[in-house]
């Protein structure tokens, strides 16, 4: 799925339900992210925005969104060392 800034929030833009279906996902386009990892999405946004090359508000907001969804171990993203999936 991807994120993207709404306002002041950041809300789901798209699923790729062959990907996530509602049965494991139960989220639609349009939803507010609040938390990632119980951490407020704010914060999350912050630590991304000090990872990124700084380029203007607006594309800063829109890359640090995106990042949400995707884990860089070589922006400091801690990276899994078990298997993800079963």
């Amino acid at each position: 799925f991807q994120v993207r800034p709404i306002g002041d929030g950041y809300a789901i833009s798209v699923i790729d339900r062959k990907k996530l279906p509602e049965s494991a996902f139960p989220f639609q386009p349009g939803d507010e992210i609040i938390a990632v990892d119980g951490k407020p999405v704010k914060d999350v946004i912050a630590k991304n925005l000090e990872l990124l090359p700084r380029s203007n508000a607006i594309a800063d907001r829109a890359t640090a969104a995106r990042m949400l969804t995707v884990l860089r171990g070589d922006l400091g993203h801690p990276m899994p060392t078990e298997p993800t999936r079963s």
